[in-house]
């Protein structure tokens, strides 16, 4: 954040039931990419908000980036899927991918709004209450990604670590 002068700001955040290592991880990947699809010579503005909703709390982290096309939004979600060549920004097409993963585990939902040089806002609804579910042995014993494994909740306010 201090390498590239980045502004990095935060309305008041609620408390949310989120397993406390997973929305560090999901907050490190969003503002992550922020700072890293930036438009060269243009210090990256990046802002956290939240919004109440029917049974949970929309985060938001909007950024002043280079955003993308709307078409490309759902392929950005994908394992290994990247919208730029490797030459031109590194990273390996994983970290929205482990967003969606973390968000989808706890029952909820993201997705984004981007306009190509106007940034791009992500949000993620996270409910009040995650319901228990039930695996088959089947489903436990093909869970090599630990995808399935119980989840600690915890009421957390997200920190973004600035």
């Amino acid at each position: 954040i201090a390498e590239k002068k980045a502004s990095v700001t935060s309305d008041p955040l609620p408390i949310v039931n989120i397993d406390s290592a997973m929305i560090s991880q999901l907050l490190q990947n969003v503002i992550g990419n922020a700072l890293k699809f930036q438009e060269k010579g243009v210090a990256p503005r990046i802002h956290l908000s939240a919004i109440r909703g029917r049974n949970e709390w929309i985060i938001q982290v909007t950024d002043n980036g280079i955003g993308f096309d709307m078409k490309h939004a759902d392929r950005i979600f994908q394992v290994f899927q990247r919208l730029h060549p490797v030459d031109t920004y590194i990273g390996a097409g994983l970290g929205l991918s482990i967003c969606k993963t973390i968000i989808e585990r706890h029952q909820g939902r993201i997705w984004v709004k981007s306009e190509r040089q106007r940034g791009s806002t992500f949000y993620f609804a996270i409910p009040d209450e995650i319901k228990p579910t039930k695996l088959s042995q089947e489903e436990n014993r093909s869970d090599a990604l630990g995808e399935n494994q119980p989840i600690e909740l915890k009421k957390v306010r997200p920190n973004f670590g600035t």
